[in-house]
C-alpha cells in the first residue's frame, strides 16, 4: 500500500515538472543575427528545484514576453552595448548579469538555480558557443505563460523547496552548518545578500 502511494506520487510529480516544460519549436541550430544587431540565447538546464514554474527575465528593465521554463530556451535580437539581465522572481536572490555585446555576433547565457540553506538564487553564466551548443540540443522555445514573477505569483513552491533543503541540518551537523555559512559568507562578498541579511541567516544556523 505505502510502496504504491509512494509510486503514486513520484509519478504526479514527474508529470507535474514535465507539464511546466517548455513546449515550443525545438532548437535546432543558430539563426543568423543582423549585421547591426546582437543576439541572444538564454537556456535554462532541468532541475527538479524550482521546475514547476517559469521564470520572468528582465533585459535592461523590460520584461521578455515569456518566461523561461524546464529544459527550455529563449531567443530574441537587441542593439548592441550594454545589457542587465536578470530574472524577476519573488522567493530567489537575483543575480544580475551585465553583459557587452557587438553587432553581429551571438550570446549564450545559462540560467541555474542554487540552492542554501534557507537561501535560494538564480544564476546568470554567459557560456561559450561550443560548450552552449551541446548542451542546448533538445531544449525547446518557451513560449507559454505560467510564470513565477514578482508582482503577481506565488513563491511557495521555491520556498518549499528551499525547506526541505533545511531539513537535514540539526545541532549535530556543526560541519554542514559551518559549511553552510561559508556559502552565505560567499554571496555576501558577491553582493548578493546584504551584510545584515548574512547575520540573520547565520543567527538562525547557529541556533539549530
Amino acid at each position: 500500500m505505502l510502496k504504491n502511494l509512494l509510486k503514486a506520487t513520484i509519478l504526479a510529480g514527474a508529470a507535474y515538472l514535465s507539464g511546466c516544460a517548455a513546449s515550443g519549436p525545438e532548437f535546432t541550430n543558430i539563426a543568423e543575427p543582423p549585421a547591426d544587431k546582437s543576439q541572444i540565447y538564454i537556456y535554462r538546464p532541468w532541475a527538479f528545484t524550482a521546475g514547476g514554474v517559469g521564470l520572468p527575465i528582465l533585459h535592461n528593465g523590460e520584461q521578455l514576453p515569456y518566461p523561461l521554463h524546464n529544459k527550455g530556451y529563449l531567443h530574441y535580437l537587441a542593439q548592441a552595448g550594454h545589457h542587465e539581465i536578470h530574472v524577476n522572481a519573488n522567493g530567489l536572490i537575483d543575480r544580475k548579469l551585465q553583459l557587452y555585446t557587438k553587432p553581429g555576433e551571438t550570446y549564450f547565457i545559462k540560467l541555474t538555480i542554487q540552492n542554501y540553506f534557507a537561501v535560494m538564487g538564480t544564476r546568470l553564466l554567459l557560456v561559450d558557443k561550443d560548450t552552449a551548443l551541446k548542451e542546448i540540443q533538445n531544449y525547446k522555445l518557451s513560449t507559454t505563460g505560467n510564470s513565477l514573477d514578482a508582482s503577481t505569483q506565488d513563491s511557495a513552491p521555491i520556498m518549499q523547496g528551499a525547506a526541505k533543503a533545511a531539513q537535514p541540518i540539526s545541532k549535530n551537523n556543526n560541519a554542514l552548518i559551518a559549511d553552510e555559512i561559508r556559502k552565505l559568507s560567499a554571496l555576501r562578498n558577491e553582493g548578493t545578500i546584504t551584510n545584515e541579511e548574512f547575520e540573520d541567516r547565520k543567527s538562525k544556523l547557529l541556533s539549530l
